[in-house]
C-alpha cells in the first residue's frame, strides 16, 4: 500500500489537528458572553439582599427565603374584596384541584 505523500514530514497534519476546535471559540465565546455571564448575574442578584433600596448595591447572603416569600401571604392587599371563603378552604380546593389535574395527565386521552 502506498503512503500518502506530505512531502517527507507529517508536518502538515500536525498543522492542521487543532483547526476544528478553533473553530468552534467564536462558539463558545457566544456561550460565554449571553448565557454564563448574564445567568451568573441574576442568580447572585436572587440570592442577595439589598441593604439601602435607593441604592443599586446587592449583598450577597445566599437568602434563599427570597423564593419562598414569592408564594407568602401578604394579607389584604388594596382592591380586594370581602372573601367568600377562608385561606384553609381556598387552599384545600386549590390543592385538590392540582391534584386531579396531574392525575389526569398520566392517562390516555381516549
Amino acid at each position: 500500500m502506498a503512503k500518502a505523500d506530505t512531502g517527507g514530514t507529517d508536518k502538515a497534519l500536525r498543522q492542521g489537528k487543532y483547526a476544528p476546535y478553533a473553530m468552534t471559540l467564536p462558539g463558545m465565546l457566544w456561550l460565554y458572553l449571553f448565557f454564563v455571564i448574564p445567568l451568573v448575574t441574576l442568580l447572585k442578584i436572587a440570592l442577595s439582599t439589598k441593604p439601602n433600596r435607593n441604592l443599586p448595591v446587592y449583598d450577597l447572603t445566599w437568602a434563599w427565603g427570597n423564593f419562598s416569600a414569592a408564594f407568602g401571604d401578604y394579607g389584604e392587599q388594596p382592591g380586594d374584596g370581602t372573601p367568600t371563603i377562608s385561606h384553609d378552604d381556598a387552599r384545600r380546593q386549590i390543592s385538590g384541584k392540582s391534584l386531579a389535574f396531574v392525575d389526569g395527565l398520566d392517562q390516555d386521552p381516549a
